[in-house]
């Protein structure tokens, strides 16, 4: 995978937002939600 040199922030609720012209290069053409498990101490 190339490097796009780009960091993203993620916002309060622990979204990350992708600009559009990165999902076209990517190929990223659908909705796609990632979920993570409760962080465990």
């Amino acid at each position: 995978m190339k490097s796009t040199g780009v960091t993203r922030r993620i916002d309060e609720l622990g979204r990350i937002v992708l600009p559009k012209e990165l999902r076209t290069t990517l190929g990223i053409y659908a909705l796609y939600f990632l979920f993570a498990p409760e962080p465990s101490l």
